[in-house]
């Protein structure tokens, strides 16, 4: 196998910027979970940075702090490199490197309070994706996070057979044209055979939607060789082997039951292990997309000492985000599930 290792390497990601792999909003998610981590002085580990956006403006406000960037496409990194030049930051560092060989010698990267892998370990190539946990598990601090955001079933059972069809289209097309005739045919299909839509209900949906979507995100999506959603129960299996445990969400409103059924709540408290809860948790919300997280040696505040904690944190409103009608709440959506208050 060559150095792409069947990922869709030829054109670059989208440039966005994910507010859930922010340390401030990692450092209260955790919290809120029962996790302390440093808010000023941390070193902060992007693994699969991308175009390197995301962690240019965390370096800008996080002077303090420390963020290297890892990807192996060297596009990526040629882009990151320029923007942070054209930044003047001098607290962020980009690495063109492969999992694979960095997971041989870690030290080269140091110790990490935050790790992240944000989309990347649905798309990458088995071997790969052990390259990354293991250089996870040995370059995060004892008690640092791990954010690990991938696709997840039940949410994309249905669209198991578009996938298969787009790469099996790509024997003998480019990566987009590959993806243009395989919605082609299951347009045609639905028109006049619909029995498979009848069957996965929710295949034209997501069909329908790939019409707003980035083109250089849907070929990075649906156009990986490897391209594989997991049960959330595999990926804890996977965090464990290199000394991971499972803590919580990073997409906050998940991190409350409120908005579940009590016939919901009472289910998933009856559980006993972590694995069947958020496996169930899955099932109810028809889960597609997880933002996990994951702790290198578990260390729980006291009681008072993290309610101390909880209360030294300052929000501030977005002056760019609609109010309410007078006597409405607040609607927090994310995930499959909706907060209001």
């Amino acid at each position: 196998m060559n150095w792409k290792h069947g990922y869709y390497a030829d054109s670059g990601y989208t440039y966005g910027y994910y507010v859930e792999t922010s340390p401030l909003r990692l450092a209260w998610a955790a919290l809120i979970q029962g996790q302390q981590l440093p808010t000023r002085g941390f070193r902060y580990l992007d693994a699969g940075c991308g175009q390197g956006l995301s962690l240019i403006l965390m370096a800008a406000a996080h002077p303090d702090s420390e963020f290297v960037g890892v990807d192996f496409l060297p596009e990526h990194i040629a882009h990151a490199n320029d923007l942070a030049s054209s930044c003047g930051l001098r607290n962020v560092r980009f690495i063109e490197g492969d999992f694979i060989e960095l997971e041989k010698d870690p030290a080269c990267l140091g110790q990490f309070d935050f790790a992240v892998s944000h989309g990347i370990t649905s798309w990458i190539a088995p071997a790969v994706k052990r390259g990354l946990f293991a250089l996870i598990g040995r370059v995060l601090r004892p008690g640092g996070v791990f954010y690990n955001s991938y696709n997840t079933f039940p949410g994309w059972l249905a669209a198991v057979p578009f996938q298969h069809l787009v790469l099996l289209e790509q024997r003998s097309k480019t990566g987009a044209l590959a993806l243009k005739a395989a919605r082609e045919s299951m347009a045609a299909l639905k028109e006049g055979a619909p029995a498979l839509f009848g069957n996965l209900p929710g295949l034209a949906g997501r069909l329908e939607s790939m019409e707003k979507l980035d083109p250089a995100y849907l070929v990075q999506e649906y156009n990986n060789q490897y391209w594989q959603p997991l049960f959330v129960n595999q990926m804890m299996d996977d965090m464990s082997a290199v000394k991971l445990g499972y803590l919580g969400t990073a997409t906050l409103p998940e991190a409350f039951e409120s908005s579940y059924t009590p016939k919901v709540r009472e289910l998933l408290q009856a559980q006993a292990t972590p694995e069947i809860r958020e496996l169930l948790r899955d099932f109810a919300v028809n889960q597609s997309f997880r933002r996990d997280l994951y702790v290198k040696g578990r260390s729980r505040p006291w009681a008072a000492q993290q309610m101390n904690l909880l209360r030294a944190f300052r929000f501030v409103a977005n002056p760019a985000q609609p109010r309410p009608e007078e006597g409405k709440p607040y609607l927090i959506k994310a995930g499959g599930i909706e907060l209001s208050g």
